[in-house]
């Protein structure tokens, strides 16, 4: 019976410590987004930017272009 408390107690507080954690991600998401990939695919992952265009990065947000795309 304590040992199931134990685990209980444990797996809340690693949800916890998860949950508490997503914020700091996303923002840091957000920043390394901006910070190297913005200025050519533009906010939008088009890549309908001056840069973008001249570049001619892909438009990430075409199914196509996401289907090459793995985790690796």
């Amino acid at each position: 019976m304590k040992s199931t408390h134990l685990v209980k107690t444990l797996l809340a507080s690693t949800a916890l410590l998860v949950a508490a954690q997503t914020p700091a991600r996303a923002a840091d998401v957000q920043e390394n987004w901006t910070k190297n990939c913005g200025s050519c695919h533009g906010k939008d992952g088009r890549g309908q930017t001056k840069a973008g265009r001249m570049a001619e990065v892909k438009d990430l947000t075409d199914a196509a272009v996401q289907g090459n795309f793995t985790d690796d």
